[in-house]
């Protein structure tokens, strides 16, 4: 038996399941004894594969990937964030955990000064969120095209998140919806100064003043509710 085969021999597999039996998730470390887990890190002393999985509460290989990706962001190696964040979206299952690593890509493009890919992956973004979220989703892609000075854009971007705020109505009593409405409507105000079109500027101040007349009363609702 060559060497390759034996390794062969001693590679054991995670009981993760998410995993697949065609690739090893657990690497063995014959010096220590024991095993790492490719998904976590994590040691695993021979035969302890079940215990290691409760203890750990197996993560999956996506949740791998993000962790790794946030791991390089902190660090600031943003392009390598970037390749995490992609196997992240690879694996990825439904809108909503597509949206969560889409917008993180964006953000990283935004780090590194690439403002067309961030616009980019939050239009990605956008298009693929729910109703009940798309408005953060269009204020963050707002508020990069008021740092890039295409504050026209901004100001129909943050149009489109006001019109999905409305459209969620009452859900939003007693939640921060309305502190994103007031939040919005603020960056609008500031897009018209900078176009200096006074008369769309106090149009919205007066928006504002009713938001946040809605927030108050919403306030007093959740306050006298609960």
């Amino acid at each position: 038996m060559n060497n390759e085969d034996k390794y062969k021999n001693t590679i054991r597999y995670c009981e993760c399941p998410n995993g697949h039996r065609e690739h090893p998730f657990v690497m063995p470390h014959v010096t220590l004894g024991v095993d790492f887990c490719l998904h976590c890190g994590g040691m695993i002393r021979h035969g302890d594969e079940v215990k290691h999985k409760k203890s750990h509460k197996h993560i999956s290989r996506r949740e791998h990937f993000y962790r790794k990706a946030k791991e390089c962001s902190i660090r600031k190696d943003h392009s390598t964030a970037i390749e995490f964040y992609n196997e992240a979206l690879r694996l990825s299952v439904g809108n909503s955990e597509k949206c969560e690593a889409l917008s993180e890509i964006a953000l990283e493009y935004e780090a590194i000064g690439d403002y067309d890919s961030a616009e980019a992956y939050w239009n990605r973004t956008c298009e693929a969120a729910g109703n009940s979220t798309v408005h953060m989703y269009l204020t963050e892609k707002g508020d990069l095209l008021y740092r890039r000075g295409r504050y026209e854009k901004a100001i129909s971007t943050y149009e489109e998140a006001l019109k999905a705020l409305d459209a969620l109505k009452d859900t939003a009593i007693g939640s921060s919806h309305l502190i994103y409405y007031a939040r919005i409507v603020h960056y609008i105000i500031y897009s018209y100064e900078e176009l200096e079109k006074d008369t769309q500027k106090e149009k919205y101040h007066n928006v504002l003043k009713h938001a946040i007349s809605r927030y108050i009363r919403a306030k007093e609702y959740a306050d006298d509710k609960y």
